[in-house]
């Protein structure tokens, strides 16, 4: 296992860092509080935050050359040498070990809490015959589902995808007819939209990806711009939004046991307020305001992402390629002997990095590799001739894949060339 350095991880969090922070800006800026909208923003945002820089590094690697400038180098063979860095590695192995560590005891959490919905739809008492509210609520969304009743709940809780089940509180009885019918309305559209399987994907996801700060953020938006979704349907499917907003309050009053239940409690009293607000205003986005707000949105983004891509490059996204990609390169080895040739000049390169397990193994030695290197300068390909450890190896392809070079010339005139480079990794 190699190195995690911090020059690899510093420019990803950063790249990451600033479009997660304008991603979360952007709706506030531009009033986005339709909620499908929101919701469909939020989901699209995830990926890219998490995704985006490491796509943009690649792709700013066809265009841009490498950093480090090298103001001249020694005729025949270049010799690099890769000793023991300054200052102290991040172990891979130490870090993925405890990343996976804490996912595995978030995904037993998450087993945990299905095991207890279970238990809980076994011990419940089913609704035979359905009461009269429920007949209802089920012909008004256009859907079905099992309601039981268990003394384990304070508030109603929907779970299940083939046989979706609703566990309600025996305070259910108390609520008023519109009360009831806001909230199995509520249930109702949870089943017809599948949010079940949708929730136990999220809290999956959540689980492998905890370390960053985007799971987070990002989901627990997604998760309230579903409520508000639901919210607006049930407004509209009932017609009584003042005995909807009450019934709310009541469940949030009556709390909700998240600490035997942490998958899913669909009425997420931590989003009540705002819900809540939103109900209470009359929201409503034009098509050409969504296409505008959806196009200034997506510019922002991109921008953003290619200016964070250039000031903080993620030098580890740049491999070689495995072989020549453009057949109309006629290389030819350098010949430094005749006369016409001048030999290519590296003007920029990375130096490569020690891989960590090499390191503590001891492993050490010169690794010749065949650059293939086109008439505008760029490594177009890297060849390993010669080398102790094939760790060493791909260390050597993946730096000198983004060194840049003044071409070599015959008689005046740039051309295509294969030239020696060999790699010297010593350990002081």
């Amino acid at each position: 296992m190699g190195t995690v350095p911090l020059t690899e991880i510093l420019p990803y969090a950063l790249q990451s860092g600033l479009l997660l922070a304008l991603g979360l800006i952007l709706p506030l800026l531009l009033r986005l509080r339709d909620p499908r909208a929101g919701l469909t923003y939020w989901r699209i945002l995830l990926p890219v935050v998490i995704i985006a820089p490491l796509g943009l590094a690649r792709l700013l690697s066809q265009f841009m050359p490498a950093v480090t400038v090298i103001p001249s180098f020694e005729m025949g063979e270049i010799v690099s040498a890769a000793g023991p860095s300054s200052s102290t590695p991040i172990t891979g192995r130490v870090l993925i070990f405890a990343i996976t560590a804490v996912a595995l005891l978030r995904l037993g959490w998450v087993a945990i809490g299905l095991t207890t919905l279970a238990r809980l739809r076994r011990h419940g008492i089913v609704m035979d015959p359905q009461p009269e509210s429920v007949l209802k609520a089920q012909e008004q969304v256009g859907t079905s589902a099992a309601f039981l009743l268990s003394d384990r709940m304070t508030s109603p809780v929907t779970f299940g995808y083939r046989h979706p089940s609703v566990l309600l509180p025996h305070r259910f009885f108390s609520l008023s007819a519109e009360e009831k019918e806001g909230i199995l309305c509520h249930e109702l559209l949870h089943v017809k939209r599948g949010d079940w399987l949708t929730a136990i994907f999220e809290e999956v996801f959540r689980s492998l990806l905890w370390f960053h700060p985007a799971t987070w953020l990002i989901m627990r938006r997604i998760a309230l711009a579903r409520e508000q979704l639901i919210d607006a349907e049930v407004v509209t499917i009932t017609g009584k939004r003042r005995a909807y907003l009450e019934v709310l309050w009541k469940t949030a009053a009556a709390g909700i046991r998240t600490t035997t239940i942490p998958v899913l409690s669909l009425l997420n009293t931590s989003h009540l307020v705002r819900r809540v607000a939103l109900l209470t205003q009359e929201v409503s986005m034009s098509r050409i305001r969504l296409i505008v707000t959806t196009f200034t949105i997506a510019a922002s983004l991109l921008a953003t992402g290619l200016t964070a891509a250039m000031a903080f490059p993620i030098l580890g996204e740049m491999p070689a390629e495995t072989a020549p990609t453009d057949e109309s390169e006629d290389f030819v080895a350098y010949d430094e002997n005749d006369p016409g040739m001048t030999e290519p000049v590296a003007v920029q390169k990375i130096m490569p990095k020690y891989p960590e397990e090499a390191r503590k193994n001891k492993i050490k030695g010169i690794v010749t590799s065949r650059a293939f290197i086109t008439t505008d300068g760029k490594v177009k390909w890297v060849e390993i001739l010669k080398s102790p450890d094939e760790s060493l190896s791909a260390a050597t392809k993946t730096a000198v894949a983004q060194w840049t070079f003044e071409p070599a010339k015959k008689d005046g005139k740039p051309i295509a060339v294969t030239y020696l480079i060999t790699t010297n990794f010593h350990l002081e």
